[in-house]
């Protein structure tokens, strides 16, 4: 993600310096246009998936890609002629459609190739050894079922009780090791597995491993060792990093409400206009230390009357709406959260 997001900042910025060398004889270097355009076209981007790998199951199509990199380029075109042009009365000529345009035609190309290619690097069948015990095997296999096919993964077991010191034995192939966090591993197998490491083999855990291609980790997985040393207790109320993270929250927050409230009232009308149901959909969550929170969205799925205790949403779920099919892909039903994060 943040490697796609880069080369985007980057072809921004070399297309809008390039073509101002073209036709002013100088480079703009970094302005408050060129800012403004790459908050909305990184901002745009991720609100589209185009930083993210697709969900389990999910296809991951090159016409899907561009189309979503088209999207992107129109929509900030549309926000530089409305925002500046128009709005603001802009004079600049590097806010016009005869700048603009190029500038956004040759990012599209270039970035809608760098989509595919990374799409493709994505889908390549990757082969893994998983070392743990029996039992936390046993949790991978049954998790690996519940999903579909795992056509992008080679998967080997091998229980770490049974190796003890015998070689790994590795073919070419191998991508990867995760190992479990709960094995005990003697001496001749934690050398064996420094040495693949040191060969340019990949070795991390299994709880790392989960949260990857699973994007989500079995608890059976956890250790005691484990939560005792995971990263994150550090932001704390009060304390400095915190207080960096906060102050992002309500900045970037802000402006992404600001930039994205016109939007609002067209979502609002399509949702009624669907079924005449309620706008938003809200629930009570569990916050920091336990507090209980409110969060907000657009309404994506029928209200179920008379149903009993909820039901958690499946992939392809009959009770999702026509329109909420769009705003989930387009991840737009979860705008109101934005003040839940402004509230904290």
């Amino acid at each position: 993600m943040l490697g796609l997001a880069l080369l985007d900042t980057l072809l921004l910025f070399g297309f809008y310096n390039a073509l101002s060398w073209a036709r002013f004889g100088q480079l703009a270097g970094t302005t408050w246009s060129l800012g403004f355009v790459v908050l909305i076209w990184i901002s745009t981007s991720y609100l589209l998936g185009r930083y993210s790998k697709p969900e389990w199951g999910q296809k991951d199509s090159k016409r899907k890609r561009l189309v979503a990199t088209g999207v992107v380029a129109l929509f900030v075109l549309m926000s530089v002629v409305v925002v500046l042009a128009w709005g603001f009365a802009v004079e600049d000529p590097r806010t016009f459609r005869g700048f603009v345009i190029p500038v956004l035609l040759g990012v599209s190309v270039l970035s809608g190739l760098a989509q595919i290619w990374a799409s493709a690097q994505q889908g390549r069948r990757q082969h893994w050894l998983l070392v743990g015990n029996r039992q936390e095997l046993e949790v991978l296999r049954q998790e690996l079922a519940r999903e579909a096919p795992a056509r992008h993964l080679q998967l080997q077991y091998r229980d770490c009780e049974v190796l003890g010191g015998a070689a790994v034995a590795l073919d070419d192939s191998v991508d990867g090791i995760a190992v479990s966090e709960t094995a005990s591993l003697d001496d001749a197998l934690l050398e064996e597995l420094l040495a693949l490491r040191a060969k340019g083999i990949g070795i991390c855990s299994l709880v790392v491993w989960s949260e990857l291609h699973l994007q989500r980790v079995p608890p059976e997985l956890f250790s005691s060792r484990w939560l005792v040393q995971a990263e994150g207790f550090e932001l704390q109320p009060g304390r400095w990093g915190w207080r960096v993270k906060r102050l992002a929250d309500v900045i970037v927050a802000s402006l992404l409400l600001l930039l994205m409230l016109p939007v609002f009232p067209i979502l609002a009308l399509l949702i009624l206009m669907e079924d005449g149901e309620k706008i938003f959909y809200g629930q009570e969550r569990t916050g920091l230390y336990g507090e209980r929170i409110r969060i907000w969205k657009f309404r994506t799925m029928t209200e179920e009357k008379n149903a009993g205790k909820a039901r958690w949403a499946q992939r392809e779920d009959v009770r999702i709406t026509r329109i909420g099919r769009w705003l989930r892909m387009l991840r737009l039903d979860e705008l109101p959260q934005l003040v839940s994060v402004l509230k904290g």
